[in-house]
């Protein structure tokens, strides 16, 4: 619901209940500033949250909490990547 109109994902509108998430990168402007996945997160918006912020604003998870679905996020303790 707080996605505007036409940005992927916004339409059709789908109640999401609940997620879970392998090694999902669950904040991106910190994925971001630490160059994880070297630049993985400007590649996958398009560009730096300077040059796209509305790409960013509408893609990072932890922007968009609370969602009101459950979410499980698993994580490998060996994964460096």
């Amino acid at each position: 619901h707080r996605l505007p109109a036409g940005a992927p994902g916004a339409d059709p509108r789908v109640a999401v209940r609940a997620a879970v998430l392998q090694a999902g990168v669950l904040d991106l402007a910190d994925a971001d500033r630490r160059d994880l996945g070297r630049g993985a997160a400007r590649d996958l918006l398009g560009g730096s949250p300077a040059a796209v912020p509305g790409r960013w604003a509408a893609a990072d998870p932890v922007a968009l909490l609370p969602t009101g679905a459950r979410v499980l996020c698993v994580h490998g303790d060996g994964d460096d990547v």
